[in-house]
């Protein structure tokens, strides 16, 4: 204590040093001073530099916010004890007191210990724990000793409770720690692991299938169990085949566990009717029934991003099988509900591969083989339609597109082998999209200029003119179908800008980053795979289209039609579940006199996997901020009030109806489709005048009280 002591003075003297601009005093330890071996202090160094500024690293005023954390080595002696030698250090790497008594803001850190199996190959297996609980699941465990190694360096050695009876002394063992710290009404979480041999020998074999980084290109960033659990690495070591859920019955070994979450909503056990539930922490149940992937579940290699990722081509197992396949049995006896593996039961996971039906590819059924799908085919044409030139673009005019078609970089005659779809569709104008038209071509609508280079010239017809009040620059663009051996392919949505009074065209405002969609959705791919590009879909989901064709259209009811302008809909799809008001969309087949409720999609249980603030996520950089741009338009939505007799036909359906338009200024249009609570929308409408003027950039602005940058920002 009385070095303690004498810190304190020390850091109170360089505080005062450094407020008159002098050097301040010798630091505590010199550049030499690294812990010992053994675990001792060490050699203090040879010379005590002097701080910076007075800093010697324990003054409360000088640590700032933050929580690093680094492993420097790890062991278990011949006794069993296990031990890690630990750095804990701010976001600039100021040594941190665990207890907080001399810096801001406690350490709280939590210990594992697992080894890790491995075949006779010499490859990875899984781990498991040498820290339980009462269940015998895998732990944490925080209950050893902490004894700190230097005097403010931030160095601690952490000894495990119990000692431990090693199960392969000349197999690698993993070490983690997970922590945080409070500081500033903020919590800083830091995960590490260090792997390690016991007998001394380097680590040659390591486990490394999915990574954090693969992991967050979703989930941005990974943060579970209260958002203390960032590291993959840290989560394999628990999450293993000896740990259970108690109350569930369901294993929470990764390989399983994190499929089942996965596959969601497609579980065939869940098409059946049942459930997917884990219970965590206080009984708190985590039923993943409505988890739908954004993307073909059949990716593997979205997620198996590490140096081992191949495993599951090479690798199968029974559990990792029925993670998806979760209805098929390889019993003898084949429960209730289930269905018997086709080759029959079995007792091992050797035959997978050794009797050749799952191999990685060939064989009766490989892995490859049976996970193939389109969109990742190598033998996928690369089929793609450019638009080269755009003519006859004023008001009245029926424009004439030039586009060049090809397949695997070769020209493509359309006239002799036509598509199964060309349809070319215009919209503006592009300070922000109020009217959109499509016209679809024919074979007989194309011209050709070259059909051996592919090159074709189409002539819309007299009737689908630029409307004569267009003004400004409108936007041209198409979609096309080519129907190949593998199945249909869309081409990827080109769109170029055509003045129609503008001087010269003037392209849309970039707002939504193609690259940051396809991060998640793999390839963006909706309407059945021709709408691939967002520069295109905001053509026709502007702000004055609402969802009006597809709305149920029961006789004697009044019915929302939601609007899908894009700066709206995304946002309520994505916010999903977090929406406190229903977001439904009538979908396709539309409603009829068979099925007037047609096809509604109700998007409240849709689970966005990332944190919703980080409008970067999907947003071009400071497309967010306010104020809107220029000439962003109110987002309209309609009530339609069914006027006909019911007695008048058979049917419910409702063959004529009354709307009524309303209109939502566009600031309040964006932020209450995330932020949906009546008391929101009140609040936005107060902040309204009767012309339509908003003044949330007053209060939500750059720089002010409320800035929107601020409520938006990301937990550390």
């Amino acid at each position: 204590m009385k070095h303690r002591v004498a810190l304190v003075i020390l850091s109170l003297s360089a505080l005062s040093l450094s407020c008159t601009g002098e050097t301040g005093p010798q630091g505590p330890r010199g550049a030499g001073g690294d812990p010992g071996a053994d675990g001792s202090a060490g050699d203090p160094g040879d010379n005590g530099d002097p701080g910076v500024d007075g800093e010697d690293g324990r003054n409360p005023l000088l640590v700032g916010a933050g929580l690093q954390l680094e492993i420097l080595d790890g062991s278990i002696d011949t006794d069993g004890q296990a031990r890690v030698l630990y750095r804990i250090t701010d976001s600039n790497g100021r040594p941190l007191d665990l207890d907080g008594i001399f810096t801001e803001g406690a350490v709280s850190p939590s210990f594992l210990l697992a080894s890790l199996a491995q075949n006779s190959a010499g490859e990875a297996l899984q781990y498991t724990s040498y820290i339980t609980n009462g269940a015998g699941q895998a732990a944490t465990q925080s209950n050893g000793s902490n004894v700190e190694m230097g005097i403010g360096d931030g160095v601690y050695e952490y000894s495990f409770a119990n000692p431990i009876s090693v199960t392969a002394s000349d197999r690698t063992h993993t070490i983690g720690i997970q922590a945080s710290r409070d500081y500033e009404g903020q919590r800083y979480v830091a995960n590490q692991t260090f792997d390690f041999v016991p007998d001394g020998s380097d680590v040659t074999v390591t486990r490394d299938v999915v990574t954090t980084e693969g992991c967050n290109t979703c989930h941005n960033p990974l943060s579970l169990h209260g958002g203390r659990r960032r590291d993959i690495k840290l989560c394999v070591m628990c999450h293993q085949p000896q740990s259970i859920d108690g109350d569930s019955g369901n294993t929470v070994d990764f390989k399983v566990m994190i499929h089942k979450i996965h596959m969601g909503e497609e579980l065939p056990s869940v098409q059946a009717g049942g459930d997917y539930e884990i219970i965590g922490f206080n009984n708190s149940v985590h039923n993943y029934n409505t988890v739908a992937f954004p993307q073909d579940i059949r990716s593997c290699d979205t997620c198996h991003t590490g140096s081992q990722g191949d495993v599951w081509k090479t690798r199968p197992t029974r559990d990792t099988c029925r993670s998806c396949h979760d209805l098929t049995s390889f019993e003898t006896v084949v429960p209730a509900g289930e269905v018997a593996h086709p080759p029959g039961p079995m007792a091992n996971d050797n035959d997978c591969t050794n009797i050749g039906c799952h191999r990685a590819t060939g064989g009766l059924a490989g892995i490859v083989d049976m996970h193939m799908f389109l969109g990742i085919n190598p033998a996928k044409p690369n089929f793609q339609v450019t638009i080269d030139e755009v003519r006859n673009t004023a008001p009245g005019q029926a424009p004439q597109v030039d586009i060049t078609v090809t397949v695997n970089g070769v020209g493509q005659d359309i006239l002799s082998t036509p598509l199964n779809r060309l349809r070319f569709t215009v919209a503006g104008p592009t300070t922000d999209y109020q009217e959109y038209f499509q016209t679809t071509a024919g074979a007989a609508d194309l011209t050709a200029i070259d059909a051996a280079a592919g090159k074709f010239t189409y002539q819309f017809p007299a009737g689908s003119p630029i409307p004569a009040g267009a003004s400004g620059s409108y936007a041209v663009s198409l979609e096309a179908r080519l129907v190949s051996a593998l199945g249909n392919i869309d081409a990827f949505n080109p769109v170029v800008y055509v003045p129609v009074t503008d001087v010269a065209a003037v392209t849309r405002r970039a707002v939504v980053d193609q690259a940051g969609c396809d991060t998640c959705h793999q390839s963006l791919s909706e309407h059945g795979g021709s709408r691939q590009n967002t520069e295109y879909c905001i053509m026709c989901h502007n702000s004055q289209n609402t969802n009006d064709e597809r709305v149920a259209n029961v006789e004697g009811t009044t019915t929302f039609s939601n609007s899908v302008d894009f700066k709206v809909m995304i946002h309520k799809i994505h916010s999903g579940e977090s929406l406190t008001q229903p977001y439904v969309l009538g979908g396709f087949p539309t409603p009829n006199a068979g099925n007037p409720v047609g096809s509604p999609i109700n998007f409240g249980e849709l689970r966005f996997p990332g944190d919703r603030r980080d409008c970067g996520t999907c947003h071009i950089a400071g497309s967010f901020s306010l104020p809107l741009a220029n000439g962003v338009q109110a987002s309209r939505v309609e009530t339609f009030t069914c006027t006909e007799d019911p007695a008048a036909d058979a049917d419910s359906f409702c063959n004529t109806r009354t709307s009524v338009e309303s209109f939502v200024p566009p600031t309040s249009a964006v932020c209450t489709s995330c932020h949906d609570t009546p008391s929101t929308a009140a609040h936005a409408e107060i902040m309204t005048t009767s012309s339509g003027l908003e003044s949330c950039a007053t209060c939500h602005g750059p720089g002010s009280a409320f800035d929107i940058a601020e409520y938006h920002r990301l937990s550390p």
